[in-house]
């Protein structure tokens, strides 16, 4: 469901009266409750939607790409001893990535 620009007033309203009325807590613990709430949402979006290519639309629609996007881009080296039988897994950096304000539309 897509929520409009016009109604997210309204469903911000919506989610503190009901945190106050279900949880009878003060205005700063809503405001705690609705940035968990708000990172529970994306974290769950990035896990089931990781192979669907919508993270790098994600990313840059929350404006966290500055944040997410200048780590280096990582891959996972998997080695396994024919004789002992034990793999080694190692994580190799890659490349440098870098994100600046500008690389948004």
């Amino acid at each position: 469901m897509k929520i409009s620009s016009h109604n997210k007033g309204k469903v911000l309203n919506f989610v503190k009266s009901y945190i106050i009325i279900k949880l009878s807590c003060n205005i700063h613990t809503i405001e705690v409750a609705i940035r968990i709430l708000i990172f529970s949402s994306r974290d769950e979006r990035k896990i089931e939607l990781s192979y669907e290519e919508h993270r790098w639309f994600d990313i840059r629609r929350w404006k966290i790409a500055p944040v997410v996007m200048n780590t280096p881009a990582t891959r996972m080296d998997v080695r396994k001893n024919i004789t002992t039988g034990v793999s080694t897994f190692t994580v190799q950096t890659m490349y440098q990535r870098a994100f600046s304000d500008k690389n948004y539309l």
